[in-house]
């Protein structure tokens, strides 16, 4: 092994250990293995297969997130946060208790937990830890889906002549879905370095989305994210951050309008939407079925008593893709106006960042916020992992840094060898 990586390796660990026994340990290396696990207890819920090899993947799934809660509340406090951090803390939490107690639901609580935790980390770094979660559980469930240890999800679309696998998956828009994260964080991660080569990777990820899951939403959102980026290195980077910043918050806000005047004044009766209703496999057709079945709360509801809805690959009792009415019906309109405010905020705050990845992350965005429309990933942050970014508003110090184009964990060291010495 060359020496110099040698002494790097070493120095990390010393350093680390001494900052350890100093009161002073740095949470990133830990933060690096916990969004990672945290990734793979999600997706194991997003996997065809109640036991694997004799492990019951709900109990594994639970103790993963147990680990995960725990190391995450660590990394909190480890940084020792001050008054007002530990006032806005307390603020979040009453909101989300009294979410939880209506509704039942943990999505915001995680939420949370994850980015109070991430303060100081960068964009990159956390996309770097998603990429190789993901990856590595993508390949592994598709190697056992080939071998029959898990079995796929087969169907069709309505007069369709090709079938959509899950290839493993609960179903093939969670296929699709494992698709868009490993393309986004993989460019992020590879960003400001990323080359024409390593749109190879988006591109076969389309091809596999098309071919395996013919998922139309995933496909849509792949080839939109993966345009703009090349389209933005094609012009050198020349795109104006505010203007991104703006056109995301104004299609924010009007698929949000949109979805509620869907859910209030959809029509089987009108053609156009009845046609469209049925191009979106029923999506219009659902929102405005929930909005009348069930009122708008401040803080949500439980849908775990609602009718069970059986389909070709799936069932469910809350079939409701649209984020913008799961946001409405499930967790409530007080916590909908804050998301929604805190979202905007967010983007503002990037706006604001005169650099590269602030475009690359206002692209993700975008995407987000489009999709959610049809899926509702955009509100979970192991799936929209740019959410991190909320870390900001609750860390305003933290902005600039989190939006460098810096991997290293060892940024805060006094010193930094360079050249044949190596960067450290």
């Amino acid at each position: 092994m060359d020496q110099c990586h040698v002494f790097g390796k070493m120095s990390r660990y010393a350093i680390g250990a001494q900052s350890f026994f100093h009161g002073e340990f740095d949470p990133s290396a830990l933060l690096q293995i916990v969004i990672f696990l945290l990734c793979v207890a999600f997706n194991l819920e997003r996997i065809n297969a109640t036991e694997v090899f004799g492990m019951p993947m709900g109990v594994l799934s639970s103790a993963l997130k147990g680990l995960c809660a725990l190391l995450l509340c660590f990394c909190f406090f480890s940084r020792l946060p001050s008054r007002e951090e530990l006032i806005r803390v307390l603020g979040i939490s009453i909101l989300l208790v009294f979410e939880y107690l209506s509704s039942k639901s943990f999505t915001f609580l995680w939420c949370a937990l994850a980015v109070l935790a991430v303060r100081g980390s960068t964009l990159q770094w956390i996309a770097r830890s998603v990429f190789i979660s993901y990856i590595g559980f993508f390949v592994v469930v598709c190697a056992l889906c080939l071998v029959g240890v898990i079995e796929p999800v087969v169907g069709s679309r309505s007069g369709g002549v090709l079938d959509r696998s899950s290839f493993g998956f609960s179903g093939p828009n969670q296929f699709g879905t494992m698709l868009i994260v490993i393309t986004m964080s993989w460019i992020v991660w590879r960003w400001p370095r990323i080359t024409k080569l390593d749109l190879l990777v988006p591109a076969l990820c389309v091809v596999l989305c098309l071919v395996v899951a013919d998922s139309r939403t995933s496909v849509a959102i792949l080839i939109f994210f993966s345009v703009s980026v090349a389209v933005y290195m094609s012009f050198d980077g020349k795109f104006s951050v505010a203007s991104l910043a703006k056109a995301a918050i104004i299609v924010l806000l009007a698929l949000l309008l949109l979805s509620v005047l869907l859910m209030a004044f959809y029509d089987d009766g009108n053609p156009f939407l009845f046609s469209l209703s049925k191009l979106t496999s029923g999506r219009l057709y659902y929102m405005n079925r929930y909005a009348e079945l069930y009122p708008i709360t401040p803080f949500g509801l439980d849908f775990s008593t609602a009718e069970l809805i059986v389909k070709e690959t799936f069932s469910t009792r809350l079939l409701l893709d649209n984020v913008y009415a799961c946001l409405l019906l499930k967790h409530g309109y007080v916590l909908t106006v804050v998301f929604i405010s805190l979202l905007v905020a967010l983007l503002n705050a990037a706006k604001r960042v005169p650099n590269s990845m602030a475009v690359v992350f206002l692209l993700g965005m975008l995407s987000f916020i489009i999709s959610g429309f049809f899926e509702n990933g955009m509100i979970d942050i192991t799936v929209n992992f740019f959410l991190f970014g909320l870390s900001v508003l609750v860390y305003p110090e933290s902005r600039d840094g989190f939006f460098s184009s810096k991997t290293s964990l060892m940024s805060g060291l006094p010193f930094r060898l360079t050249g044949r010495e190596c960067d450290l």
